[in-house]
């Protein structure tokens, strides 16, 4: 049951990755969100990431990474993702971390999907294909697990590099984890 929750939320974060490609600045639908998902990745940061050897940190960063290799295909970056979320799983220091995210990332959609409810309950006339409709709170919940994501990633780069590591690379690959010294290919600027 454990191991699930990880793998869930990791298949969620690759698909996100996948298919969204989100820029915190450019996302105007879910500014009012913004300065609450910023206090809550500041909290997360301070609370549960910044306690964590910088390798642990990495991993985060690489786990928050967009896929900005348009040579990947979807099956490499989902491969890298799950063994990402697997040595999360297999810390229970970076596990901790990961429970308190994907809280905070819960706790910001239920949020929205509440605010989608009480604008929907005030029109007086209700869309005729209520179908279309919840396929378009499915999407803009993606788009907003994609734009929290990118938030926690700024975040997280910043104080990355504030920690003197100046360019953060990728640490996994389809096959696993990247031997320390074969690790080239950089984590995309915020």
């Amino acid at each position: 049951m454990m191991m699930n929750k990880y793998f869930a939320t990791g298949a969620l974060l690759a698909t996100t990755m996948i298919t969204v490609a989100i820029n915190p600045t450019a996302t105007p639908f879910f500014a009012k969100l913004l300065p609450t998902i910023e206090r809550k990745a500041s909290a997360w940061l301070t609370r549960k990431v910044s306690t964590l050897k910088i390798d642990q940190q990495l991993i985060f960063l690489n786990m928050f990474a967009p896929n900005a290799d348009p040579s990947s295909h979807s099956s490499e970056i989902l491969e890298a993702s799950m063994h990402c979320t697997r040595a999360i799983q297999e810390d229970s220091e970076t596990a901790a971390a990961f429970d308190c995210f994907r809280d905070d990332a819960e706790e910001i959609i239920q949020m929205y999907i509440e605010d989608f409810e009480k604008r929907l309950m005030t029109k007086n006339n209700l869309p005729e294909n209520m179908q279309e409709l919840w396929q378009k709170l499915e999407k803009k919940v993606y788009e907003l697990f994609a734009y929290i994501n990118a938030i926690y990633y700024k975040i997280l780069y910043d104080h990355i590099q504030s920690q003197g590591v100046t360019e953060p690379t990728r640490m996994f690959n389809a096959q696993g984890i990247i031997p320390q010294q074969k690790r080239t290919k950089a984590l995309p600027k915020p």
